[in-house]
């Protein structure tokens, strides 16, 4: 694969860590990424157009979500979608979405053009036992936790996702034979709802022009970063990113919070900020690139304890 000169865009020469304005709530921290120079012009998106996430695009009815079929037979690892409306929609790696014949997590981002059809994402089942005959209207759940990301991101296996989720549940087959991972992520929404309170205040004070944000848990660990091409994609994802990052805290028995040093967080963000080169070779490793038009505009690396 030849990427484009644009991939090389969000690195250090246009982006740079805000590492003495970290954020903290509890058991998680959020350390900003900033824009160096040319806000908003690292992306080519019509100034006009607003962007919205799947979440709003779902519950306002502005983008239908429906199965795939060919031959006949519905494909479980991929849906087809329409954008109803005016606007962008952003779509998240990892966003979970409850209905259909199987609830599914997207395995991809995707940027869905205003009134674009026919358009296809690709998905993994998270509910391992229902395929079932009569549609259900898909519902917008929220984004997985960050280890059930790495592992869709490290293997690509439908089985070894399956296997996360299992261990999630040990006493599921107990209520439902289905094993599904909504029933463990909306068990913990009462927990993150403080999360996304406090992390959307931080936001409405600031002046919004994020690129993204690398995420700390309180066991020492690197959960993720984030980067957007855009201020209006960061600001679309937002909601999202912070219940997956709080859904990754709230399930840990943290009795001692200790976050990582900042040495450590700039070590990280130097293995792929710092060259277009190096950059390539992390994501190999531990995370993935998206494109839309042949212009990167998500980026996500995952971290490590």
């Amino acid at each position: 694969m030849v990427l484009p000169k644009t991939y090389a865009q969000l690195t250090y020469p246009h982006i740079y860590i805000e590492i003495d304005s970290i954020w903290q709530f509890q058991n998680l921290q959020l350390v900003p990424i900033r824009y160096k120079n040319q806000v908003n012009k690292l992306l080519a998106l019509p100034t006009q157009q607003t962007v919205i996430g799947l979440a709003e695009a779902i519950k306002k009815g502005k983008i239908e979500i429906k199965e795939f079929y060919y031959n006949g037979d519905a494909n479980v690892k991929l849906l087809q979608l329409k954008n109803r409306s005016n606007q962008y929609i952003m779509l998240n790696s990892g966003d979970i979405i409850a209905g259909g014949k199987q609830d599914r997590m997207l395995a991809e981002s995707k940027l869905l053009a205003p009134k674009a059809s026919d358009e296809f994402i690709d998905v993994y089942c998270v509910e391992k036992g229902r395929w079932s005959n009569k549609n259900k209207s898909f519902t917008y759940v929220g984004n997985a936790d960050e280890m059930l990301r790495r592992i869709m991101d490290s293997t690509n296996s439908q089985h070894w996702i399956w296997t996360e989720i299992e261990n999630r549940l040990p006493d599921a087959n107990k209520l439902t034979t289905t094993w599904p991972y909504t029933q463990a992520y909306q068990k913990h929404n009462k927990a993150i709802l403080p999360y996304l309170q406090f992390f959307a205040g931080k936001w409405q004070h600031s002046d919004s022009t994020f690129a993204g944000f690398i995420a700390l848990g309180a066991d020492s660990s690197i959960l993720s970063c984030e980067v957007f091409a855009a201020p209006v994609l960061t600001l679309a994802a937002f909601p999202q990113l912070v219940a997956g990052w709080a859904q990754s805290v709230v399930t840990k028995n943290i009795i001692q919070p200790q976050f990582v040093s900042t040495t450590r967080v700039m070590d990280f963000a130097n293995a792929f900020l710092a060259s277009y080169e190096q950059q390539k070779a992390y994501l190999q490793k531990r995370g993935k690139a998206y494109f839309y038009q042949n212009q990167l505009f998500h980026l996500v690396v995952h971290g490590y304890k």
